[in-house]
């Protein structure tokens, strides 16, 4: 079924599913001993008591040179993902991929910049699409799923419609009881019992819900929805269709404009898929009495199931991109939960471990956690690309990279980008290419930009200080003539 305008949805899985077997993996350790400065050996004794304890010594080393369960990502373990996250700090506290365009998370019904917002503040669901430590108005958000039960009654939401009417939609917000944050890992329990799990790799979002009836899917959801048409750095809804394609699968996309770069519209695609399968019923149905509602489009069907999922685990993936739903499809991560959860950590310590530095815990702390700050953005959306960067003729392998969210080059051109050209060189290459990019398909080389769009100016173009920094770094693979012309662009032509 399809829903022209279909802003939410209700699914209810059909039976208990027994949860797959945890898969654990360790990666990568680090060791280190002091030892007690000793006095010149002055006796033959001296000399003969150490060389009896060598033996030890080195045995005590090599064992202690295996990985244990301990050891792994140990760099990981200093990431403190709530640093930075309350009030105007904004810092996304979900789990992500270095760059990652996936930032599934908790959005809060105030609607913070990055989603959450601590307790007792309610959870209206889990939305795909974030940013991180971002000012002004909200961006994103995405394509929410929330897992409810039968009992669970809905409040409602006002939704400004494309043509000037507003809507209201069914919302089931939850207060949380308890929480757990970590590097690539969230985790809530409501106080009607429903637990769920997070993680993600860089185009798929993975869940974990426990004790369940079933998912509420609202495909119009966005952060900073506002009943005031074009309200000043506001998104504002366009449209959604989502279709159920089997019993384990929904596709869909939702397009929204706006928001804090005033930027056109943007659409998501998903393909959503359940281990637990859906079972759809008549509105007529008692089961779906208390979980049906009204859409802009008239009255919607529901997707319910025959009884409870207490004490039973339902996994599902939530495939995303900026494409096509085919795409969004391809984007569904192989891996079970807990072995995405172990390659992600992977990822994360073989690139906070480029930048070595010794400290207290408290220093580390502080220290890692900015440095993993600093790998959020901007994301990799090469191959998800708006269309006219993407001829037909063009092989994938030969396109430029292409980044978004840039927020902003006035601010990270002397910040975060002197560091990546230091230590992650071959993502700074690619993020002055798809700069260039950006400028061959829209003109101008962006000062800001998201969803595709770039956003305003302040105080003139600072991609040229980064392609500046590149030059003098001496940096591989960039098209410096190139660069050139985009930078007299800048600085000789007004837009017009």
């Amino acid at each position: 079924m399809a829903l022209p305008l279909g802003g939410s949805f209700c699914f209810l899985w059909l039976a208990p599913h027994f949860p797959d077997i945890c898969l654990c993996a360790s990666d990568d350790f680090f060791f280190s001993a002091t030892f007690p400065l000793m006095r010149p050996m002055t006796h033959l004794s001296h000399f003969r008591r150490l060389m009896r304890t060598l033996p030890l010594l080195f045995l005590f080393l090599s064992l202690h040179a295996l990985p244990s369960a301990a050891d792994v990502h140990d760099l990981c373990a200093h990431v403190d993902p709530r640093i930075g996250s309350e009030g105007l700090g904004r810092t996304f506290v979900g789990p992500s991929m270095p760059f990652g365009m996936v930032k599934p998370g908790p959005d809060c019904l105030s609607m913070p910049n990055a989603g959450w917002a601590p307790m007792p503040e309610v959870v209206k669901g889990f939305t795909q699409t974030h940013v991180s430590g971002t000012g002004g108005g909200q961006k994103y958000g995405n394509v929410l799923i929330q897992p409810v039960l039968l009992g669970d009654k809905p409040t409602s939401q006002p939704l400004l419609m494309p043509d000037g009417g507003v809507s209201d939609i069914p919302v089931y917000a939850q207060r949380r009881t308890a929480e757990d944050l970590s590097l690539g890992y969230y985790r809530c329990t409501y106080d009607n019992g429903i637990t769920t799990e997070v993680t993600t790799s860089e185009r798929c979002a993975l869940y974990r819900f426990h004790r369940a009836d079933g998912l509420f899917v609202d495909v119009a959801s966005f952060l900073g929805m506002d009943s005031i048409p074009d309200k000043r750095e506001t998104q504002q809804y366009v449209g959604s269709a989502f279709r159920q394609t089997n019993a384990h699968e929904l596709v869909g996309h939702t397009t929204v404009r706006g928001g804090w770069n005033n930027g056109g519209p943007y659409t998501v695609y998903f393909c959503l898929q359940s281990d637990v399968p859906f079972k759809p019923v008549s509105m007529a149905d008692s089961l779906s009495a208390k979980l049906l509602f009204t859409t802009p489009s008239g009255p919607t069907q529901a997707l319910v199931s025959d009884s409870r999922l207490t004490d039973s685990i339902a996994n599902v993936k939530v495939g995303i991109s900026y494409v096509s739903e085919q795409q969004a499809r391809r984007n569904i991560c192989q891996f079970p939960f807990d072995t995405q959860l172990d390659s992600l950590r992977a990822s994360w310590e073989a690139l906070l471990r480029r930048v070595p530095y010794q400290g207290t815990d408290k220093e580390r702390r502080m220290f890692y956690t900015a440095l993993y700050h600093t790998l959020l953005m901007p994301v990799d959306k090469t191959g998800e690309e708006p269309a006219a960067y993407r001829p037909d003729d063009e092989a994938p392998a030969h396109r430029l990279p292409y980044y978004d969210d840039y927020y902003a080059l006035w601010d990270t051109y002397r910040t975060s980008f002197p560091l990546l050209m230091e230590y992650y060189p071959e993502r700074a290459v690619g993020m002055v290419n798809s700069l260039l990019n950006i400028y061959l398909h829209d003109g101008y080389m962006p000062d800001a930009r998201s969803g595709d769009c770039n956003g305003r100016t302040q105080g003139g173009s600072h991609a040229e200080v980064v392609i500046a920094e590149a030059y003098a770094r001496r940096l591989n693979g960039i098209d410096y003539e190139l660069a050139l012309q985009a930078m007299l662009k800048d600085a000789e032509v007004p837009p017009a």
